[in-house]
């Protein structure tokens, strides 16, 4: 080359480094529309960063522009203009560059980032984002990617998780990367119903759905905030096997039931300090403080079961002594002889507690009645609707997913297979699970406001129950639920249901 640092080389002669380039993808369409672009305009025009190949002399590795240096072999270009960077580390180099463009997924982004941050010298977010053109925040969200296990990382790359999700994948892997690698795949996995945005707004609900999964990638998996079947809490089945008959002899059920147990707060505490507890909020209509708690180290959980077990066998010898004691100091013949004074003291005490509670009643009933008038019905109009709403969800769960599940799009997932042997396309729709729809509706009555649109709310799910058609899912496939008042509901809102058939018939 003429220029040391500038000139024009055979194509042929420029190779790629493997693992020099932070770029890992390249769009096939993208490539080819930039190769039309090429023949186009016979040739490039912003030159190839290259470093000279010190044992072979006339090559050179590519340091910048690997896309194009593709699109030139798929367009038959002879010639390059290329550039030699002078950069003491020519891969910073490449990074810097690929940073600024479009198109780099969020970990090469963040690998872009930190690169330029280093071939600046810029240490702190604020200085870094001064180097690279983007804000503090979005600096700091691209480092954070960065500490993720590659396991992870790869979630991200791929696109299918969204960035607002990073916070509480964090969260989860300080406890269980496994975990969090398994909740990424369900979101991968189209047949799951479980979007990246869930992970956002719904992270303790993707949580319960996948420890009631059967995926053969699940880690284990002990949710301690309910009760658990005592059998299902460790896969070593000798130990699991010698618990089960510990408890099921001190509670003193029949050997073989696989008995369901109860954490208690010293449990959850005990989880807590142990840093093995993975608790996330799941908000739910009937209790809005809901929090999911599982334990996902088999040891622990092993650990949190005997001591319930223990407790329980505690309970059970002192019941034993104390009936024992009694047994010995109060038999039969001396109860017969308790004092008939006792027993009065006892009714008479009922009978005052149960006038007290009149009394408060009646008080409670003329504050209600107080408190009625257009200034009550304008302030707390709403609250009541939504209270209402929290009543019939609670009291019919399945109402939704046999309404709206069956007839809005947003809650089903369709799909369509080709057949071979009859060279048809067969449609197959997966429809979101009862608590998925319960969900759905819930979230947008709790966003409701106004009492209106509450009311709104729960008549499209009455209707869509009343109109939706059993024959879309198979008998086995079917949520088993009936509304009592269904013969009720169908007459007084007739007036809509022949409204929405109408709309849909012209559809």
């Amino acid at each position: 080359m003429s220029d040391p640092f500038m000139g024009v080389v055979p194509v042929k002669n420029l190779h790629v480094k493997e693992g020099h380039n932070p770029r890992t993808s390249f769009d096939p369409d993208e490539l080819a529309a930039l190769a039309s672009s090429v023949e186009a305009t016979s040739g490039l025009v912003q030159p190839l960063a290259v470093e000279p190949i010190e044992d072979k002399p006339g090559h050179y590795w590519l340091v910048d522009g690997e896309r194009r240096w593709r699109v030139l072999n798929a367009a038959e270009v002879k010639k390059a203009p290329v550039f030699v960077p002078q950069s003491e580390n020519a891969k910073l180099a490449a990074t810097a560059a690929n940073v600024m463009r479009a198109k780099l997924n969020p970990i090469e982004e963040a690998h872009g980032i930190k690169a330029a941050a280093v071939l600046k010298k810029a240490k702190t977010n604020k200085e870094i984002a001064k180097a690279t053109g983007f804000s503090e925040p979005h600096v700091a969200a691209a480092m954070r990617l960065l500490r993720f296990p590659e396991a992870i990382q790869v979630h991200f790359a791929a696109g299918y998780i969204p960035l607002d999700a990073e916070p509480n994948l964090r969260k989860l892997c300080r406890h269980s990367v496994a975990l969090a690698d398994c909740v990424c795949r369900v979101v991968k996995d189209p047949t799951t119903n479980i979007e990246g945005r869930d992970l956002v707004r719904r992270f303790g609900d993707v949580l319960a759905a996948v420890a009631e999964s059967d995926r053969d990638d699940r880690p284990t998996m002990v949710d301690i905030s309910r009760p658990t079947r005592l059998g299902s809490i460790v896969s070593d089945a000798d130990k699991c096997a010698e618990l089960v008959e510990r408890y099921e002899k001190a509670i003193g059920c029949e050997p073989g039931s696989n008995p369901t147990i109860r954490f208690s707060q010293d449990e959850i505490d005990a989880a807590r300090a142990g840093n093995v507890l993975i608790a996330f909020p799941r908000p739910h209509f009937n209790d809005p403080d809901y929090t999911t708690l599982f334990v996902c180290d088999e040891e622990w959980a092993f650990d949190l079961a005997t001591r319930v077990v223990e407790r329980q066998e505690s309970w059970a010898k002192e019941n034993a002594g104390r009936k024992k004691d009694n047994g010995a100091d109060d038999g039969a013949e001396g109860k017969k002889d308790k004092p008939k004074e006792d027993e009065r003291e006892r009714r008479r005490t009922a009978r005052k507690a149960r006038e007290k509670a009149h009394d408060k009643n009646l008080a409670i009933g003329r504050a209600i009645i107080g408190q009625r008038g257009a200034k009550s019905r304008k302030v707390n109009k709403l609250a009541w609707a939504k209270a209402v709403a929290a009543v019939v969800l609670r009291d019919n769960e399945n109402l939704p997913a046999v309404g709206l599940g069956r007839t809005f799009e947003q809650l089903q997932t369709v799909e369509y297979k080709h057949i071979k042997v009859s060279n048809e396309t067969e449609k197959r729709v997966t429809y979101a699970s009862p608590e998925a729809c319960r969900n759905y509706l819930w979230d947008r009555i709790e966003e409701a406001r106004t009492a209106e649109e509450v009311w709104e709310l729960l008549g499209e799910a009455l209707i869509a129950y009343v109109m939706a058609d059993p024959e879309v899912v198979t008998q086995t496939h079917r949520v088993n639920y009936w509304l009592k008042s269904s013969e009720a509901v169908g007459k007084l809102l007739g007036d809509q249901v022949k409204a929405v058939r109408t709309l849909a018939r012209r559809k």
